[in-house]
């Protein structure tokens, strides 16, 4: 009787707590690489320097830095939701197997612990309740 109590109880936390691991570590794995954090250092750059050279004095000058930009900012783009989908997918999927193999728990359980009560208390302990829950 005692076991059944741990083991459901412990079933419960899993299913509670295995989705917010799996979140967190599949976010830790699939931060931004150093080279993103480059990227985005450079476009950063970049845009300071498009800031500090006149359009209409410097206008070749100024495409050539806005086209670089634009380059980086597709690319940076790109990766970012490469990682960010194949990140998604894989906690996803992870998520789901949690809860896949939490149900089949419960499902074992449910079959063979079906007329064992989880906990027997003392008659009378709930008193104003125990009309409903007996």
């Amino acid at each position: 009787m005692n076991n059944l109590l741990i083991i459901s109880t412990g079933i419960c936390l899993f299913a509670q707590t295995v989705p917010v691991l799996i979140k967190s570590i599949i976010s830790w794995m699939y931060a931004e690489s150093p080279s993103e954090a480059a990227i985005k250092n450079e476009m950063q750059q970049l845009e300071q320097e498009m800031a500090s050279i006149s359009m209409v004095d410097e206008f070749a000058k100024y495409t050539r830095v806005q086209r670089r930009h634009t380059l980086l900012k597709k690319n940076y783009a790109d990766g970012t939701m490469a990682r960010v989908s194949t990140r998604n997918k894989i906690q996803i999927f992870l998520i789901y197997f949690a809860k896949l193999f939490n149900g089949i728990a419960v499902a074992v359980l449910l079959y063979f612990w079906r007329n064992e009560p989880v906990i027997v208390l003392p008659k009378g302990t709930l008193w104003p309740i125990n009309i409903i829950y007996s």
